[in-house]
């Protein structure tokens, strides 16, 4: 995974280093503290900026979006009623095993 460029562990050898690197978490406080009229005119003015110098040409902007997915329970509705049922399975077979023991050890006496 990169980040403006750099990849995970050379942001971390420049934190290491003590270098100043805006990561992605900086970038989303800064976001919200701006809110989104600032955040579009810091944008725009940058986009201007890079078109005057001639680095693009603005006529077409790709951003890359991308999210990972995670291992995340979100707590819907039937998650959770799944959920409860597979832990009630797995207890009920616990508990007839344990009885399966008990009765076998009372019928040996």
């Amino acid at each position: 995974m990169h980040f403006c460029g750099l990849s995970y562990d050379e942001v971390a050898v420049a934190n290491r280093d003590g270098k100043r690197i805006i990561d992605h978490s900086t970038i989303v406080k800064i976001r919200k503290k701006l809110g989104p009229k600032k955040v579009e005119a810091r944008l725009n003015a940058f986009t201007a900026e890079l078109i005057d110098k001639k680095i693009i040409d603005g006529k077409i902007m790709f951003t890359d979006t991308t999210s990972l997915e995670k291992n995340i329970i979100y707590p819907t509705e039937i998650g959770l009623l799944s959920r409860v049922i597979e832990e009630a399975a797995a207890v009920t077979q616990k508990l007839r095993y344990k009885k399966d023991i008990v009765k076998t050890k009372v019928s040996r006496t």
